[in-house]
């Protein structure tokens, strides 16, 4: 597919037009949540979405994403149900899957790809189920289905140091577009710092986030890939808020936490890969969340409910993550 780049869809707005201005023919005019509107000079903004088209290159009408990875990955699909649900997204028109190994890296991932080994699917939303629900497959069994994205990530403790990427991730994309039906978009999830409090160095707080920001830098400047998933940025965007606490929306020191960190992160994916397809706006989204007991016994930080307060605040810390995924926004 040729990908030249002359519109930018973003699913944060009420509307958007590219245009002249002044006689510049590079800007943009966004309609913001709030109506006010703004013009941006397109080469300004680093967006998730770059497309020569409207929809995927898909044989029918049906988005199918698959999401490999980790426990990261989980958290960026747990609780999109509930999101895809309250956007009113049909489920005979959307199907997400994950495929999932705690702990994998991309070196686990292409090790599993050269020697055809199984790992668990999760099918999260859609009326069709290509797969069971917690079964064992062959890797390429599931990547035969005809995907129209597939999302990809690194270990969040090995995020930072492109070192630990190749050949691995090459390996594993080549392999996807070898055996998945068509010619799949490639997204990539930017995860997220761990807590500060859970330690310092490379992969904690500020600095974690912004070497995770100078290798997602490189990678999509590299690599091809379709689309940024911005859960990193998005994240640290949540702890400059009034709502961040010693946890900074960790359950664990690193993994999202129950309520707001996987809300978050999950509002992210479907800003990044859904939104845009189905028209959606993020900020029509009104479904809270109240963290369940289970949850609450499992974590070891104290948890936040989605309430009325800082549900605004997600959609704000995702519209501006989505905007500028390599720079911080303060919000209130």
């Amino acid at each position: 597919m040729t990908r030249i780049v002359f519109r930018i869809i973003l699913s944060l707005v009420l509307s958007l037009h590219v245009g002249d201005i002044a006689g510049q023919s590079n800007y943009m005019v966004v309609t913001s949540s709030d109506g006010r509107n703004v013009s941006f000079r397109m080469s300004d903004i680093d967006s998730v979405w770059f497309s020569d088209d409207d929809k995927y290159d898909s044989d029918d009408d049906v988005l199918k994403i698959l999401a490999i990875g980790n426990s990261f990955t989980e958290d960026g699909t747990e609780y999109l149900s509930s999101i895809l649900n309250n956007a009113g997204i049909p489920t005979d028109k959307l199907i997400v899957c994950r495929y999932i190994l705690g702990g994998s890296s991309l070196k686990t991932w292409s090790d599993l790809a050269d020697n055809n080994g199984t790992a668990k699917t999760y099918v999260m939303f859609g009326s069709d189920k290509p797969y069971e629900y917690h079964q064992s497959y062959i890797i390429q069994d599931v990547m035969e289905y005809d995907w129209d994205i597939v999302v990809l990530q690194q270990l969040s403790g090995s995020y930072y140091d492109l070192t630990t990427y190749e050949p691995y991730l090459s390996n594993m994309m080549s392999y996807v577009r070898r055996h998945v039906k068509g010619y799949p978009r490639l997204a990539w999830q930017m995860t997220w710092s761990r807590s500060s409090s859970a330690g310092a160095g490379d992969i904690y707080g500020l600095t974690g986030w912004e070497n995770n920001v100078t290798a997602t830098k490189y990678l999509m400047e590299n690599y091809g890939f379709d689309i940024l998933i911005p859960s990193g940025t998005a994240m640290q965007n949540m702890r400059l808020t009034s709502e961040c606490d010693s946890a900074e929306f960790t359950r664990d020191g690193q993994h999202a936490g129950y309520g707001v960190g996987r809300y978050l992160v999950a509002m992210t994916w479907y800003a990044s890969l859904i939104a845009p397809y189905f028209n959606k706006n993020i900020y029509d989204i009104n479904c809270l969340y109240e963290v369940k007991d289970y949850e609450k016994s499992w974590s070891t930080n104290e948890t936040k409910d989605v309430d009325e307060n800082n549900l605004p605040l997600i959609k704000d810390c995702v519209n501006k993550a989505i905007l500028s995924p390599f720079k911080l926004n303060t919000t209130n």
